[in-house]
């Protein structure tokens, strides 16, 4: 069982870089890394160039937006499982471990799409451990109901998730006549409604609000997806609720 760790990646600061140095470092029998660098930062190039690893996929690659990035990085992984990661997030290793003791066991279930764990979440005004429960109920309405109870719709995109689940979900998104910011939280909704979701005990993803870290910096970022493709940045409003 090969679990893709999917890194589409544009910052060339000291922690991207040792994000992909850390993902070197899996077991290429249990992971396949795949990054596939959009930054057109030389230095960040020569640096991960020279990374001697049997289980890093580089692609470096000239301009594009990050929604194109995410989609051609996903398309040269090879595991049964994609797990994307951003680039300004961690990730445990032994939180890794458990996912792929849990893909084992859960090989011949065909009920179950995505595999997640805890989340250990911070931001300026506080950190701590955040968690999904109830994402692996029979009932669908169930599952949806778990999902969308807590404000975090978005945790979820960053798990461990069939690649034929991913690649259904990344080609519902690419059909949509416009980008918009919310993609991940589509893509999510997706993946709780045609599949059950299985955890571990154990924080897997350290994540990092960057500029969604309040409503103002996340409204300002948000509503540029709207002005880019000429509509009225108030739909960002209507189009969150929906």
């Amino acid at each position: 069982m090969l679990i893709s760790i999917v890194l589409p990646t544009n910052r060339s600061n000291y922690s991207a870089l040792s994000l992909i140095l850390r993902l070197a470092a899996l077991d290429h029998n249990k992971y396949e890394v795949v990054v596939r660098d959009n930054s057109q930062d030389e230095a960040k190039a020569k640096f991960t160039s020279q990374i001697k690893s049997p289980s890093l996929k580089l692609n470096i690659v000239g301009a594009c937006d990050a929604f194109e990035n995410a989609v051609e990085a996903m398309r040269l992984a090879q595991g049964e499982y994609v797990y994307f990661l951003a680039d300004d997030d961690w990730i445990s290793l032994q939180g890794l471990e458990g996912l792929a003791a849990l893909a084992e066991s859960t090989a011949a279930d065909e009920s179950v799409g995505c595999l997640t764990g805890d989340y250990f979440v911070e931001n300026f005004r506080h950190s701590g451990i955040f968690r999904y429960e109830g994402l692996d109920a029979s009932i669908l309405g169930d599952r949806v109901a778990n999902y969308l109870k807590p404000n975090a719709p978005n945790y979820l995109y960053y798990s461990a998730t069939k690649r034929w689940l991913a690649e259904l979900g990344f080609g519902f998104m690419k059909r949509l006549p416009y980008r918009f910011s919310f993609h991940d939280q589509l893509v999510s909704l997706l993946y709780v409604a045609l599949t059950k979701i299985k955890r571990v005990e154990h924080v897997v993803y350290f994540y990092d609000h960057g500029e969604w870290e309040t409503e103002e910096k996340s409204i300002a970022k948000d509503r540029r997806f709207y002005v880019a493709a000429g509509l009225p940045q108030e739909y960002d409003r209507l189009h969150h609720l929906l």
